[in-house]
Order: structure tokens, then sequence, then C-alpha cells
């Protein structure tokens, strides 16, 4: 009901685009939908939302689309505005269906501590991560301002910089990244903080927005010697913590998986998803999973 496919380069992902009509048949799908719901500016489609444990409405709007197609055709964002009424998105409740497995699979010798750490706190993944997991101990952070210590609580909301966590090493059993590092200067040290903090046998899942059919990652602005420079016209994202909301340093593309395994991480793969009963749709959609190896 779920497939999921793993690539560790881009040239893997372009010979089973050309070879496997799995991807066209899933944009076929979609465009069908897309089409015969054009003229409603909400509509739901029935699924099962793995987090809930039940059957559901997923709403779908036109928010935050790219706009239309050759045919004239409004696309949804799939990734964004696939909403299931436990407020997650397409992307936030397959990161989730995939940490409820991994939770089931953690080994006796790290069953001690469970630690599963979320780089956002106020958030309704967070929220539902909390619900879910009520015998494990869940962390969740945002970044509040550069002037707080990592692991400082300002009125009830735990600070944590990316690139410096206050950690103990090999503490946390998964740690999850949602479309966080992008917003990071240096994402590299942000992923060796990561690898850090992990037990042996630890587990990564992290989505980006990424660039799939890019080699390298783009560098958008830079943080140096406290100056802010910017080499592509800054964008923005939504932050739940700033109506200005949070500047894009990088554009990433595949050398973002190899970063991953310089740092020492094994298993480090692009996992591409889709699903029509879970309502993963917007092929291709993807998350990134890594783990600290034992020993």
């Amino acid at each position: 009901m779920m497939q999921i496919r793993r690539f560790t380069t881009c040239q893997d992902f372009l010979n089973e685009l050309t070879h496997s009509s799995d991807f066209y048949e899933q944009t076929q799908y979609e465009l069908a939908i897309a089409r015969r719901y054009q003229n409603e500016a909400v509509f739901h489609l029935d699924g099962y939302c793995k987090v809930c444990e039940k059957p559901t409405l997923f709403q779908v709007d036109h928010i935050s689309s790219s706009g239309a197609n050759e045919e004239g055709i409004i696309i949804p964002n799939w990734r964004e505005r696939l909403v299931c009424e436990c407020e997650l998105n397409n992307r936030q409740r397959a990161i989730l269906h995939q940490v409820k497995c991994a939770v089931q699979h953690i080994s006796p010798a790290m069953a001690n501590k469970p630690f599963i750490y979320a780089m956002e706190q106020v958030t309704p993944l967070y929220q539902m991560l909390a619900r879910l997991f009520p015998n494990a101990q869940c962390i969740g952070s945002e970044f509040i301002d550069e002037k707080y210590p990592s692991g400082t609580v300002v009125n009830g909301i735990r600070h944590e910089n990316a690139e410096a966590l206050s950690f103990a090493n090999d503490q946390l059993n998964i740690v999850i990244s949602n479309d966080v590092l992008e917003h990071v200067n240096d994402p590299q040290q942000a992923l060796a903080e990561i690898f850090r903090v992990l037990a042996p046998g630890g587990e990564l899942f992290l989505t980006i927005p990424f660039h799939i059919t890019t080699e390298e990652t783009v560098r958008r602005a830079e943080y140096k010697a406290g100056q802010l420079t910017h080499y592509l016209p800054a964008q923005y994202h939504g932050n739940p913590m700033s109506s200005e909301g949070s500047l894009v340093f990088h554009d990433f593309g595949w050398d973002f998986l190899k970063q991953m395994q310089a740092i020492g991480f094994e298993s480090a793969a692009l996992c591409l998803y889709w699903s029509r009963f879970y309502g993963y749709l917007g092929a291709p959609l993807s998350y990134f999973y890594a783990r600290k190896p034992y020993g």
C-alpha cells in the first residue's frame, strides 16, 4: 500500500525514471484528480491516516500551488496541502509513519533510553509525536535567537542551534528534521551534530526541499564573520516562530547524500514514497534516511 524506493545517486534515479512506468502512472493519477476538482477551491480525498490509524478525509486546496501546467490545469501542492483531520500534511504524516515503524524495531540495547528528538516544537507534528509515544522521552525545539545557548528554555520553548546541539554524545535513538536544514548556514555541521548525538544504531529521518535532478547543492546565502551575503534573490519559508519567515540558505542536490556519507552515516539514501491509500500523492515525494553505525 506504500511504495518506497531508495536511491543513492542521481543516475540511479534517472535510470528508474526512464525504465519504470510507475512515475508516469502516478503523475497521471494525480493529474486526473486535479482535472476533476479544477473548479473547487477545496476538495477532499478518501484515505487512511497511518498516524491517526483510521480512515479519514484528506483536505486539498490550491494554496502554494506552482501554478497551471501546459493544459491550464492547476496542480495542487500535494506535499504541503494534502492534510488530514489531525492537521498533519503529506510529508509530516509520511515521516511519522516511518518513525512509528522505527520505534517498533528499536533494539533491546537502545530500548532503555528511547529518546526521540524533533527539530520543531510549536507544530502539530511535535504535538502528535508526544501523543504517539507517551512512554518515550520526546524532545522538541525551535531556533529562537542566536543569543541563547542551545538547551535554553524560553517561555516553555527549548532553543537549539542545529549547528551546536546541547545533547550529550550517543544520547538519542531517533532524530526528526522536517524542512529545517535549508535554513541552516552550515548544514554539514548540523549533520555532524546529529551524528554525534545519535546513539549507535540511531536513525535520522529528514526532509528538505530537494532538487531531484540536480547533482550539486547551490548556496543562496551565507552568514560569515557577522555578515549576511546573498548570492541569489532572498527566499523565505514560513516559520511558526517568526512572521518574517526563515531565510533559505541552500537549494539541495544529490551531493547532500555524499555529505551524510562523509560524516559517517550508513545506509544513507533518498527514499521516494507514494501511496493512494495513505494520501501520499505528489510524485516524486522524498525523505532522507540514515543510520549511525553500531560500534
